[in-house]
């Protein structure tokens, strides 16, 4: 959720982030990764991208999905994979993180390698490590000088 001064700016319409996806995951996902038990009456999320200058708030509705592609979109043109949330950074990488859930509704991010890492608050991750995203916790990909996610 963002902040007070986050929120008294415009915020930005929210962004649906499509429920089921018929793309292969960007990387092997762990076993325990699933969508979130249906009797969660808690269990859709949202993330904020809040831009680090300019305009406000983002809410990114990620819903009840098992897992979410975060990435730099690429102008392939042999196609393949674009990620579910493009990041605004030129530093990101193609594949940069995975959020990722599980039956209880747990939130995770996970780095997928990246050259310029995925920091979860202060913390870079170590590369195909998932970490619980807890709520209130930043999470920053390559560059949060450019958005930080909530």
């Amino acid at each position: 959720m963002p902040s007070e001064e986050q929120a008294s700016m415009t915020q930005k319409p929210a962004v649906l982030i499509p429920q089921t996806c018929e793309e292969d995951p960007p990387c092997q996902l762990p076993t325990w990764c699933s969508a979130p038990d249906a009797g969660l009456v808690d269990a859709n999320i949202e993330v904020w991208r809040v831009p680090a200058e300019g305009s406000g708030p983002e809410p990114l509705l990620l819903g009840r999905r098992a897992w979410v592609h975060f990435g730099r979109r690429h102008q392939c043109p042999k196609g393949g994979r674009q990620p579910d949330v493009e990041l605004q950074t030129r530093t990101a990488s193609r594949k940069q993180a995975v959020l990722l859930r599980n039956f209880h509704g747990q939130v995770f991010i996970m780095d997928l390698g990246s050259s310029h890492g995925t920091y979860l608050g202060r913390n870079r991750l170590q590369p195909n490590t998932p970490k619980e995203w807890r709520a209130g916790v930043t999470v920053c990909f390559a560059d949060k000088a450019t958005e930080t996610f909530e």
